[in-house]
């Protein structure tokens, strides 16, 4: 069972329905199941999605209640650091040996930005942020081997009313609640900002 708000993400990523599998367009935070009908709910960044502390919390509280006894959940977190990433870490990322892509260097703006101003973040302002360090794209395009298609994604922000939270780790723990155990924060690979992007998973009690 997929759930996703966008019908548009549903219809271009899902491959369609079959007695075993199906995706539906709907709000995360009124699912409606039965309580335990799930041995393990799933999601990649989706908590990221959400407005931090309050929808966080409702949603994990929705997550308990859907999940079976002993039932896991994990999902892939987008995770400030505890560290502040700085304005000179981002102007140097484009030249870092880990070749860096830019959806990485989006969210280290991001998280740049969480760190002064908050968890929540308006997308809006994640591109002035970009336009404001990275006023040459051409430039930047041919320091980095990114192309002009990729950078010019971030206009996608532009007028959006969307906004992402970027919580540190204790933030995210204080969003968790009574009816889970065995939580952990697990590594995920070594892709760039991997250290940022950690599992967070936990099992019903």
């Amino acid at each position: 069972h997929a759930v996703d708000k966008n019908p548009a993400m549903v219809e271009s990523v899902w491959p369609g329905d079959t007695p075993l599998k199906k995706a539906r367009v709907g709000d995360w935070l009124q699912l409606e199941q039965p309580d335990g009908s799930f041995p393990a709910v799933i999601g990649d960044g989706s908590l990221n999605n959400l407005t931090y502390p309050d929808d966080i919390s409702r949603l994990i509280g929705i997550v308990v209640r859907l999940l079976s006894s002993d039932g896991l959940f994990a999902c892939r977190l987008f995770e400030r650091p505890t560290v502040p990433i700085t304005t000179d870490a981002i102007l140097a990322a484009p030249r870092s040996p880990d070749k860096l892509n830019f959806h990485a260097l989006k969210w280290m703006l991001a998280m740049q930005l969480a760190a002064e101003r908050g968890a929540n973040i308006p997308v809006t302002s994640i591109l002035r942020q970009f336009d404001d360090l990275f006023p040459d794209r051409d430039a930047l395009s041919r320091e980095t081997g990114w192309t002009r298609a990729a950078i010019d994604t971030i206009d996608a922000y532009r007028g959006s009313p969307l906004s992402y939270c970027f919580p540190d780790r204790t933030e995210f723990i204080s969003t968790l609640q009574d009816g889970i155990t065995d939580v952990a924060f697990r590594d995920c690979g070594n892709y760039p900002l991997a250290s940022c992007c950690p599992i967070l998973t936990f099992r019903k009690s």
